[in-house]
């Protein structure tokens, strides 16, 4: 199982049955869309280009690698980590060297999800042919922003808590 808990195993099949569920969900739609369906929308949510249908398959591709991309990321083994405090490279204690990759992979794989469900709504709006929310860009936004503060914050508190 390498660096991975249960937990993010399951957030991880979790991921994958949303990308799942993308894919067959743009199957059974196929038919019943127009030829050209909305591909942008600006920050007003408003649709401001269209394409084929055939780039709904996009999202759901883009899901896939990058779900595909933190799991690889969070199977490195331990030993293949390194540490940088600012610009030097400190040997730090296990402990901490793993209480940090813990810290690292559970901000990856909620940003996982984040994106995913972010994507599997633009996804829905495509589909429908409706307005994106823009308020829901700028939650989105401020949840990516918080998130790695607080990422930045934990590790300075684990650090510092060494140094």
């Amino acid at each position: 199982m390498g660096n991975l808990s249960y937990m993010q195993w399951l957030v991880v099949v979790i991921n994958f049955l949303v990308i799942i569920f993308e894919f067959i969900y743009v199957r059974i739609k196929w038919n019943s869309l127009p030829d050209e369906i909305p591909v942008h929308f600006n920050f007003d949510g408003e649709i401001d280009k269209y394409g084929s249908k055939s780039t709904l398959y996009l999202l759901p591709s883009v899901s896939l690698f990058e779900t595909c991309m933190f799991l690889i990321i969070g199977l490195i083994p331990e030993k293949y980590w390194t540490v940088h405090v600012g610009v030097e490279s400190v040997e730090l204690p296990t402990d901490i060297r793993k209480s940090l990759i813990r810290i690292i992979i559970n901000f990856l794989f909620f940003m996982m999800s984040i994106i995913n469900g972010y994507l599997l709504y633009t996804l829905i709006c495509m589909i429908y042919i409706i307005k994106i929310s823009s308020i829901s860009l700028i939650i989105f936004l401020i949840i990516l922003v918080l998130s790695s503060i607080a990422l930045i914050y934990f590790i300075y508190k684990k650090v510092s808590n060494y140094l």
